[in-house]
């Protein structure tokens, strides 16, 4: 098939063929010519800058509904819904459903992002000091991830308006542990023997020590007598802070990190060959450790929050296309406003948000890797407080006039201001 130039010429020598992912017929993605920009390509093979808003739902307007929304047979309650949530969409310049959307908006003008959710596939998981991921070295886990991807791959089977899979949404790594923090290793040590994420840290640690506690201990600059005393700092939110074993965290985190990815994306490549693979979706930015095992070719498309300066600088991959996600005015880590709360001239905390996520939603127009943007959600959170909350529309069904007056005008100009701008 004839691959567009970024002047719409459709001629096929103007993006770079070994850069070329997904398979004809389907969203795929590759980097142009002349630009050098990475694009998404639709299966009428056009060029696509993604502008998606996640968790389009008809029950988000009910903060006392919990769980997914019901299946709705066609003509039922939810088609009002569907089409009032799409032409409101359409009409602020978006154009992709994302994850956790409701199935009945489909085939009303919007692409979609799907979510296959290996988390809660069935295996363990392991909920400890912030940590919130399945438990990859437990011998069911491979098993659970293949039939959620098979379950997956006959829900998608031969969907073209599918831009892609995320393998979860919901996952959280600890921060690297030179920031202070307890480190993943730390806590799987710490964890109760149920998990076999415990053995395999103790395992891992042990192992170049011929099983010497008392060794591992010198190395890591404590007195570690039995392993309770290393349970104990844990509880405590105590981190080890030495070289030797931040070191061993960071091989840990991507030995961890490796069997995910290599046994989730696998079990997708394997029962779904047609679609992209837009690996984990990170809210806040992960360890390099973690992004350094989810690379091309496992991941097509890396779904990572904006840098603070909407550069590339700060972030690793440096030529993986990406998607920005998580964007909106409510408070995110990754984005938080640090500005100290005093009396003061000039801009107001609100207009100093305002004009950051413009120049974020300006710079994802542009950037040659990012390839698409991704609005944290559709409504506003049960607690949240307009207008640092996160959704287009307020919890009455309302429009959240402080967000959707921002993204309209730059969605609408988004892929002519691609287009035009100057090659990296």
């Amino acid at each position: 098939m004839a691959l567009p130039s970024e002047t719409g010429s459709g001629n096929p020598d103007d993006f770079q063929p070994e850069t070329l992912r997904g398979s004809p017929g389907f969203f795929r993605v590759a980097r142009s010519r002349a630009g050098r920009r990475w694009w998404f390509i639709d299966p009428h093979d056009q060029p696509v800058f993604l502008r998606s808003v996640t968790a389009v739902t008809r029950h988000a307007v009910n903060p006392r509904r919990a769980g997914p929304p019901d299946p709705v047979p066609p003509g039922g309650e939810a088609a009002p819904f569907a089409r009032e949530a799409s032409r409101r969409l359409l009409g602020w310049g978006f154009n992709t459903l994302g994850p956790r959307s409701d199935a009945d908006l489909a085939g009303l003008g919007l692409h979609q992002i799907g979510l296959v959710d290996f988390l809660h596939a069935g295996g363990p998981v392991i909920h400890a000091h912030g940590l919130l991921l399945p438990d990859v070295f437990d011998p069911s886990w491979t098993a659970f991830c293949e039939a959620r991807a098979k379950r997956a791959a006959e829900v998608w089977r031969g969907r073209t308006d599918l831009v892609g899979l995320h393998t979860d949404a919901d996952l959280e790594w600890t921060s690297s542990v030179s920031a202070g923090r307890l480190g993943l290793l730390q806590i799987c040590l710490a964890l109760e023997p149920a998990h076999t994420a415990h053995h395999a840290a103790w395992e891992f640690v042990l192992a170049p020590h011929a099983g010497d506690l008392v060794a591992l201990g010198r190395t890591w600059g404590l007195d570690l007598p039995h392993r309770e005393t290393l349970r104990q700092l844990t509880h405590a939110e105590r981190p080890i802070d030495h070289p030797a074993h931040r070191d061993d965290d960071h091989r840990f985190t991507r030995e961890f990190a490796r069997r995910y990815f290599q046994t989730t994306i696998g079990a997708l490549r394997r029962h779904d060959p047609e679609h992209l693979v837009l690996g984990a979706r990170f809210s806040t930015s992960p360890p390099a450790a973690v992004l350094a095992e989810c690379g091309w070719p496992l991941v097509d498309v890396l779904a990572l929050p904006a840098p603070s300066d909407s550069s590339a600088a700060d972030q690793p991959a440096p030529d993986q296309p990406r998607l920005w996600v998580d964007l909106g005015l409510h408070e995110n880590p990754a984005r938080t406003d640090h500005a100290p709360a005093v009396l003061r001239t000039g801009p107001t905390r609100l207009e100093r948000r305002l004009a950051g996520l413009r120049r974020t939603l300006a710079a994802a127009a542009v950037h040659p890797l990012v390839v698409g943007y991704d609005w944290a959600r559709w409504s506003d959170e049960p607690g949240d407080i307009p207008p640092f909350a996160s959704g287009l529309v307020h919890l009455d069904g309302t429009e959240a006039r402080e967000h959707t007056e921002l993204p309209a005008p730059l969605n609408t100009r988004a892929e002519t201001r691609r287009r035009r701008s100057r090659p990296a």
